[in-house]
């Protein structure tokens, strides 16, 4: 083989090699982005690989949405796939969601929404899962949004702040429509009517040594923006899981309790759960399931 020959061959493959690097490296930003797929004709428990449900039982998939079916303290889900890392950079979460019985939860205390930067004693993905602590952000049955207000201890709590609840416009729009027409109707007091649907959308830019997280409320499939609130949170907080959270309780707030009744009116759906980012690192090994545990027996050899 001549000088020349050995040229011609080493140099495409070279070439290749380079545009390989440069693909791969798109791919990798295109990979940390994730999009939830419940199934629309699939009613089950296990939601899936990529998820953790707290608790399990208190959880299934129907007509392509998340359901929470029994309401109580701090149901929550995680994503085991994706987490935000200690590398800086932005990121961003979507959802939409509803209440399963927009009437009922409307007269009972709680929320629904995220939870950001959940991380455990060990800072392990699955002590995280169980016994993390996170920024709470979301949309409360009073319709209010609200961020920042953390789980528990009250000493590593983020100050309370007027600005960190705002109202959602849509719940006065959907009173409004129930009385339209009634000649002398008085106007209840409240959300008589609930959140049957409405799209959350969390941002964070980073900004010095805090993020900007930003969460507004919009009319779904891309509608108009119905409220908005901004809070700075220490950049040390946005590490670790993101979940999706239906509390009923106070607002912002979700401790686990052992024994925690599972009843309650507040009952939310979730669909179309998207995450994308910078900060957001994709360990895909950590997809878990279907078994989860289960008893078994051994006999002859054979399990």
């Amino acid at each position: 083989m001549t000088r020349k020959t050995l040229t011609t061959i080493v140099l495409p493959v070279l070439l290749l090699a380079t545009a390989s690097v440069g693909l791969a490296g798109e791919a990798g930003k295109a990979d940390k982005q994730f999009r939830s797929a419940w199934f629309s004709d699939a009613e089950r428990i296990w939601i899936g690989p990529e998820y953790w449900a707290n608790r399990l039982q208190d959880w299934r998939i129907s007509a392509g949405r998340l359901e929470c079916v029994r309401g109580g303290q701090d149901r929550n889900v995680h994503l085991l796939t994706r987490q935000l890392g200690e590398r800086g950079g932005a990121f961003e979460m979507s959802v939409r969601l509803g209440a399963l019985d927009p009437a009922a939860t409307a007269k009972s205390p709680g929320w629904a929404g995220f939870r950001v930067g959940a991380i455990g004693q060990w800072k392990d993905h699955r002590d995280s899962c169980r016994r993390g602590v996170g920024i709470n952000v979301g949309l409360t049955t009073d319709g209010k949004l609200f961020i920042g207000t953390l789980p528990a201890p009250p000493a590593a709590g983020l100050p309370a702040r007027e600005e960190d609840a705002a109202p959602v416009r849509t719940v006065a729009l959907a009173v409004k429509a129930r009385t339209a027409g009634r000649a002398g109707a008085a106007k209840p007091k409240g959300p008589a009517v609930g959140i049957a649907d409405v799209e959350l959308r969390l941002t964070a830019r980073p900004s010095g040594e805090n993020y900007t997280l930003t969460l507004s409320a919009h009319v779904p499939g891309g509608g108009k923006e119905l409220a908005k609130i901004s809070r700075d949170i220490p950049a040390g907080r946005m590490v670790g899981n993101v979940a999706l959270v239906c509390h009923g309780g106070g607002a912002g707030r979700a401790r686990r309790a052992r024994g925690q009744s599972a009843s309650g009116n507040v009952r939310f759906w979730f669909r179309d759960w998207r995450v994308a980012g910078a900060k957001f690192a994709a360990p895909d090994e950590h997809a878990f399931g279907p078994v989860l545990w289960a008893p078994y027996t051994r006999r002859r050899g054979v399990l």
